[in-house]
């Protein structure tokens, strides 16, 4: 068994999860560690995502027209057609850095399902992906946990530079959906289903700079 670390940086979209992946694999590096990160979905990469770029531009409807469990299913889909990549990289580095992983599918589609049955979905989607299909377990999940209007206009700044698309994808439309996301990710942390769980204060409007780790999972 390889003895790689792979961490985790989840968030709402605008939480800083690409600049934070960045700055840790270089720290990684600098620090005489060999460190390689990877970004779900692998879009132009899978199958998988390019079913999943229609899917966010609306072109199968908006977010309601498509159900969770079959929107779930396209993500871990991607991650799938991937685990042989993220094995040869956990394989040939100390430390593999991933912005978005599986919690990210638990949040976005754990939010669009009623409260009274999210749980059983969530666990549902956690044995579908890391038991079924075999994704490994990070060693930590780090959620930065942004307010929805920081990271909008996050988002905004990210397309005027021309970071981004020129139009939001269907998430990112939706304000009220994304604060949903928001307390889903706080609600898988309280679930305790991964085993190293830190979420951090990413408030301060520094384009992606995480704050302090909050105590306790949530």
């Amino acid at each position: 068994m390889s003895s790689s670390v792979l961490i985790a940086f989840e968030g709402i979209d605008g939480a800083g999860k690409r600049t934070q992946t960045r700055r840790l694999e270089e720290r990684a590096a600098a620090a005489g560690l060999k460190a390689a990160s990877v970004s779900f979905p692998r879009y132009r990469q899978t199958l998988a995502a390019a079913a999943i770029e229609d899917y966010l531009s609306g072109s199968l409807g908006d977010i309601a027209s498509v159900p969770p469990r079959f929107a779930a299913a396209m993500y871990a889909l991607d991650r799938y057609e991937s685990l042989e990549h993220l094995r040869r990289l956990l394989a040939g580095h100390d430390l593999v850095v991933v912005d978005r992983y599986v919690a990210s599918n638990l949040a976005y589609q754990g939010a669009r399902i009623p409260e009274a049955r999210r749980e059983d979905f969530i666990r549902w989607l956690f044995a579908l992906e890391h038991r079924v299909l075999g994704l490994p377990l990070p060693d930590l999940t780090i959620f930065l946990d942004v307010p929805v209007d920081l990271a909008a206009r996050r988002i905004g700044r990210r397309r005027e530079g021309g970071e981004a698309a020129v139009s939001a994808d269907i998430y990112e439309q939706s304000q009220v959906y994304l604060e949903q996301c928001r307390e889903t990710y706080r609600f898988v942390a309280r679930l305790g289903l991964y085993r190293r769980w830190v979420t951090v204060d990413g408030g301060g409007d520094g384009g992606g700079e995480s704050g302090r780790p909050r105590a306790g999972g949530d």
